[in-house]
């Protein structure tokens, strides 16, 4: 809002991004309500980010203008001006989003801060747990849309069948070591959980194998690329 303070918009803006990147907000101990919700899978996951950083930007230098800011206000802009140059850099220079196919490796990640990390009773994690894997076949779908007309690169295309052979597994240990320990409502979503998400990576399997057939064994950035993302870093 006009007239905010440069705290206050960097407070509204972060949780705007948590909203976009909830898997951001499970990773810094954030977790409620952010450990039952799943990003967007596609290229809009990146895409929106970039936009919401930019007007983040914009309002953040509005405000910079009517105030004095701090030696830790001063730095944030300038994080934040690096983070949209990076962002830019991914989206546009270095595509890495319709070269890396490994979403489910994405999706265990999260499944296993969840499991490992004692922030909340195992209830409140498994009730978390069985929300987003009932969300992970939608996730899934929308991240097959980044290589409508991507380019894989074969080896990570590879490593993203072996996290779909690995994946499933690991979810059904969860719902086995979390038996008895939940409610019956509770233990019934994780099971419906497990089995939609263990579904999804089963077909999802099935189209990485498709993708293979038209991966490319380069992904190296190249030279201009690489001294690019040297500037975008500042080194």
């Amino acid at each position: 809002m006009a007239g905010d303070s440069f705290d206050e918009i960097n407070e509204r803006m972060f949780k705007r991004l948590l909203d976009l990147k909830p898997e951001v907000g499970t990773v810094m101990g954030l977790h409620d309500p952010y450990d039952m919700l799943m990003p967007h899978g596609g290229l809009e996951d990146l895409t929106e980010a970039y936009d919401l950083l930019r007007e983040w930007r914009s309002a953040a230098a509005e405000a910079a203008s009517r105030q004095e800011l701090s030696l830790d206000q001063s730095l944030s802009m300038k994080i934040l001006d690096a983070s949209i140059e990076m962002l830019r850099f991914a989206i546009e220079d270095h595509q890495m989003w319709r070269m890396y196919p490994n979403a489910v490796d994405g999706v265990g990640s999260l499944a296993f801060i969840m499991f490992s990390r004692e922030y909340a009773p195992v209830e409140s994690r498994a009730k978390g747990i069985a929300t987003r894997l009932k969300l992970a076949p939608k996730y899934l779908k929308e991240f097959e849309s980044r290589f409508d007309d991507g380019r894989p690169v074969r080896l990570w295309t590879e490593e993203a069948i072996e996290s779909c052979d690995q994946v499933p597994a690991f979810l059904t240990f969860i719902e086995s070591a979390w038996k008895g320990q939940v409610s019956p409502g509770t233990a019934s979503d994780l099971s419906e959980g497990v089995r939609a998400a263990n579904e999804a990576i089963k077909a999802h399997r099935e189209w990485l194998q498709g993708l293979l057939k038209t991966a490319t064994p380069d992904f190296a950035l190249g030279r201009a690329r690489f001294e690019r993302l040297l500037q975008v870093r500042g080194l």
